[in-house]
């Protein structure tokens, strides 16, 4: 795929999947956070909680304050997202989206919730990200509660946390975005071998470089670049 091809075929895919998870967000309308009964949101694990009721945590009181304090950081409103239990986001730039991120995601996994990205326009024709939050600060239940899964390469949502599992023995690591195709995740130590890790990325995600980087090297340059790795896979 020459370059021209590729840029074409990357903003229609990106047009695809944020409109999507945009019109998710706006189905349901705004929604009026009452006083529901607490909850003690389950401590965070290095595997997703299989006990843990994101539903039920969604209403404890304290991560509706939560909910309400992020919208007011982002200048936004809360609303509900009709897929991911206990579910909320906000519209907001597409420049705003990693200020908000990298402002407020240390504060609120201490308060056992994520805020992550869940839709990128990446500033297409103007277009609002949509930013998220959770309660529970366990980055795979995340992942698990969004659905993130590539069925084009036969990878399911468990392969994509087992990988990330196995992966972060390694390469510690942050998520700061993920939708229902990809995920974006911040290294939190020193990256020594971009190389290495390139070529794991690269044989799991191979769409990152086939219709993205165009080389494995390329891929490496930008992760040591940003400390981020992004995958995405074609659906």
């Amino acid at each position: 795929m020459n370059p021209i091809h590729r840029r074409s075929y990357l903003r229609i895919q990106i047009l695809i999947c944020a409109t999507a998870c945009l019109a998710l967000i706006s189905c349901n309308g705004s929604e009026k956070l009452g006083d529901p009964p607490t909850y003690r949101d389950a401590i965070p694990t290095t595997a997703p909680d299989e006990n843990l009721d994101l539903a039920k945590a969604g209403q404890a009181t304290g991560y509706r304050k939560a909910v309400e304090q992020f919208a007011e950081a982002c200048d936004s409103t809360a609303k509900a997202l009709p897929k991911v239990d206990g579910g909320y986001a906000m519209l907001v730039s597409h420049d705003d989206a990693p200020k908000l991120i990298e402002k407020h995601h240390a504060a609120y996994l201490k308060k056992g919730y994520t805020v992550f990205r869940i839709a990128n326009n990446f500033g297409i024709d103007g277009n609002p990200d949509a930013l998220a939050i959770l309660p529970t600060s366990n980055k795979f239940n995340v992942i698990r509660a969004v659905g993130t899964s590539a069925p084009k390469h036969d990878i399911t949502n468990g392969d994509i946390i087992n990988w990330l599992r196995r992966l972060e023995q390694t390469y510690p690591l942050d998520l700061i975005g993920a939708g229902s195709s990809w995920i974006e995740c911040k290294l939190t130590t020193r990256l020594l071998d971009p190389d290495t890790l390139a070529r794991k990325v690269y044989k799991f995600c191979p769409d990152i470089v086939d219709d993205g980087a165009g080389s494995i090297e390329v891929l490496a340059e930008q992760i040591k670049s940003t400390q981020t790795l992004y995958l995405w896979w074609n659906r």
